[in-house]
């Protein structure tokens, strides 16, 4: 933290704060030569752009709070970046008519802070000439965001977030002939980089009923229903916007949205449109990454015709799945969609109140001959973490192994030919409300599972539109995974008891003929949590893969909350997840997600 009284003093105060982020520091001022304490604050901190916010303090023993934002450094392609919303913004509001009767100094106050802000990059010398503007021009609604914009670009992000948002207050009791869409454009792009989609929706929307054909408002609406996971509902603003002269980058989301909904033929004429000839190699990460998407989309088209588990009698599924001799057949599909409705909320809710878990993993693996005799084994123990990241659809939970020194680890025996296999914890996903429309899902009956009553449940992945799915990689080899399965709930909690997923089809590419994998939750309660989870306890996972078999059996146990300040000599920051090696099934992950 760098700490700035009245600039100019040459009394900057540089400090370091502690592991809470709290720091002290004391200026001292002669009140007979200065009658005003202006403090300017500006943090830094390794990964994140700097914040600078400034308070003004009229009266001794007057207590201010300096609010700052640290945006990170790691952008994310998948949204305007506040550089690119400057850019956009900005050329919109260079000649405001608010100041065409104003006197003279105003306008050339204002003139000269666009110039500032827009052709010579100093944002700071920027906020400088464009206070003054407004100084002279107080109703200057044009002066307001011009402001918040250099306020944006010069890491004044709070105070950006407070201006645009007053200037929609004030908007809101203007005749409509008065108003702009800029500032709930803005609002709407912030609470997009906050993954806030509905708020940034309705935002956009109010910016619409002003502005109906804006091509950047539509453009962001579209950005916002896409980032919401509405594909549907995003292509129909984007395609306005493209047709309204959009900038190309409508084109791309357009692409995108395209691939999402299932039609990947025009989504690869819409991408042929966008890179007009360029090398995809040489464009930025955002793009790269819709056109990985595409070709991912291509590979699952191979899906369609595949047949699942929704297509068999009940009994040829119980014939073939021993674990279901003891269901009481459904009589009609009626209670499916409260079931999916309740263990959808289940998921959600466990996602977004995650919290970081450490556990004894123990790993058996084991490899057959033909005829169903071991020709080998490993046995391996870890500590296995859980961490939650922060993800569109609230959580992600990512999986690391250390030793019990803490450093990282990875599961041995792949030298000897061994299959390496992870990614339990995100296996319910496909149950998540965001990613339910990428199955179909059948009602089967009810049986008890470990001695409770619970819903048996079938579901098969759509090829076209799922985002959910696993990748098996094979030394050079990679291919794309859709799973068919069986989830046990359970009738009173709505707890998922069991999965079992298997291959909608064999991945002939990487000669994977079939994968098994049974995973039994159990509840977990930890001392000081606000509610219990429901955790993997042990998964098998059954692979056919080049004429080989391998069973690998995780058990997991002594379950407690990781604290990275507790937990001596371990380094969850410095280990990585548990990588691909010759042969694996890597972690599943979101088609089209961050």
């Amino acid at each position: 933290m760098r700490v700035d009284p009245n600039a100019g003093l040459q009394k900057v105060t540089t400090v370091v704060t502690d592991l809470q982020g709290e720091y002290h520091t004391q200026v001292e001022l002669d009140g007979a030569l200065y009658r005003t304490l202006t403090v300017s604050v500006v943090a830094s901190k390794p990964g994140y752009d700097d914040a600078r916010e400034s308070a003004e303090f009229k009266k001794i023993a007057e207590v201010r709070e300096i609010d700052l934002i640290l945006p990170t450094q790691k952008k994310n392609p998948d949204k305007l970046s506040a550089a690119d919303l400057v850019s956009r913004v900005a050329p919109r509001l260079s000649s405001p008519p608010d100041l065409n009767n104003a006197k003279g100094s105003a306008r050339k106050d204002y003139a000269r802070g666009v110039d500032e802000l827009m052709a010579q990059g100093d944002a700071l010398k920027a906020l400088s000439t464009l206070s003054k503007a407004l100084k002279r021009e107080p109703d200057c609604a044009e002066c307001q965001m011009m402001l918040g914009l250099a306020e944006m670009k010069a890491g004044s992000l709070y105070s950006s977030i407070r201006r645009f948002d007053e200037l929609v207050k004030n908007q809101a009791q203007a005749p409509p002939a008065a108003q702009r869409p800029e500032p709930l454009l803005v609002l709407g792009v912030i609470n997009t980089w906050k993954d806030r989609q509905r708020q940034a929706e309705a935002l956009l929307s109010q910016a619409l009923r002003i502005a109906p054909n804006d091509p950047l408002v539509l453009e962001e609406s579209g950005r916002a229903f896409l980032l919401d996971q509405q594909p549907e509902v995003a292509h129909g603003y984007l395609s306005r916007a493209v047709k309204g002269g959009s900038p190309p980058d409508a084109r791309l989301l357009e692409a995108r949205a395209l691939a999402e909904t299932g039609n990947v033929g025009t989504a690869d004429n819409a991408m042929k449109a966008y890179l007009a000839g360029r090398d995809v190699r040489q464009m930025p990460e955002g793009v790269r990454k819709v056109y990985a998407e595409l070709q991912d989309r291509r590979q699952l088209e191979s899906y369609a015709s595949a047949k699942s588990v929704l297509d068999e009698s009940l009994p040829s599924l119980v014939k073939a799945f021993p674990e279901l001799r003891g269901i009481e057949p459904a009589a009609n599909q009626d209670p499916a969609a409260s079931i999916l409705r309740a263990v959808g909320e289940n998921v959600r809710a466990q996602l977004q109140n995650f919290a970081d878990t450490a556990s004894l993993e123990r790993i058996e693996q084991q490899m057959f001959r033909s005829g169903g005799r071991v020709s080998g084994s490993v046995d391996q123990k870890f500590q296995y973490l859980m961490l939650a990241r922060p993800q569109e659809a609230g959580v992600q939970v990512q999986e690391y192994r250390t030793d019990f020194r803490g450093d990282r680890a990875e599961l041995g025996g792949v030298e000897d030919g061994f299959m390496i296999t992870s990614g339990f914890a995100s296996a319910d996903m496909i149950f998540h409300p965001m990613y339910q429309n990428g199955s179909d899902f059948r009602y089967l009956g009810r049986e008890e599972m470990n001695g409770r009553p619970a819903f048996v449940v079938a579901f098969a992945q759509k090829p076209r539109i799922a985002r959910i799915f696993e990748r098996f990689n094979s030394g050079s080899d990679s291919a794309l995974i859709l799973v068919q399965g069986l989830a046990w709930i359970d009738c009173e909690t709505n707890d998922i008891l069991r999965l079992r997923t298997d291959l909608l089809k064999p991945a002939r590419e990487v000669r994977l003929n079939s994968q098994s994998t049974e995973i039994d939750y159990g509840q977990v309660r930890f001392a000081g949590a606000p509610s219990s989870f429901w955790l993997p306890r042990r998964v098998v996972v059954t692979i056919d893969w080049h004429g080989k078999s391998f069973r690998n059996v995780h058990e997991y146990s002594d379950f407690r909350l990781f604290n990275v300040r507790t937990d001596e000599k371990r380094k969850p920051a410095e280990a990585a997840p548990v990588s691909d090696r010759d042969a694996a099934l890597s972690n599943p992950s979101a088609l089209g997600s961050n």
